[in-house]
């Protein structure tokens, strides 16, 4: 077994760890454990992975504070119909000043709402029209300003003169 060099040290997982470059330099040989680097290959899985961990722990604080406040639970997403029910109360409360940002939330988050400064999205087909269309438009411009100063009007499309 080779001996490792002064800065290093074994951590629980088996991976080495370098305390003067403060990385993980490689892993144990034999140690059997799974290589724990953060890589490009598996970044996403650990980042996954923790929001299913905060995921996980919202839940279980909300429903802890659903069962503190003496509701008795019935499945593990009773703390969001908790949340839409004090909502609701809000949003149809007339002496409520967040009354319209209650029903705004209310009605997204069930997905009944719609911006109103939501814009459909332009398709390539629709953007290449309006590119003619503006040509055109720039053409006729510039025709009607040769015109109008007495000049000779400007084909654009005609081949260039040498």
């Amino acid at each position: 077994m080779e001996t490792l060099p002064a800065t290093t040290k074994i951590l629980a997982n088996g991976a080495i760890y370098d305390t003067e470059r403060k990385r993980i330099v490689g892993m144990q040989p034999g140690a059997g454990a799974v290589d724990t680097r953060i890589s490009s290959r598996n970044a996403a899985d650990y980042v996954a992975q923790r929001m299913e961990r905060k995921r996980a722990a919202l839940a279980a604080g909300a429903q802890k504070a659903l069962e503190a406040a003496g509701r008795v639970p019935s499945g593990d997403l009773d703390f969001v119909a908790a949340i839409g029910e004090a909502l609701m109360v809000s949003a149809t409360d007339p002496n409520n000043r967040q009354q319209v940002r209650a029903a705004d939330m209310l009605l997204r988050e069930a997905g009944l709402g719609e911006r109103q400064d939501a814009q459909p999205a332009v398709t390539g087909g629709q953007m290449s029209e309006l590119v003619a269309s503006l040509a055109q438009f720039a053409a006729t411009i510039a025709s009607l300003t040769a015109t109008a100063s007495g000049e000779q009007p400007i084909d654009a499309t005609a081949e260039p003169v040498e």
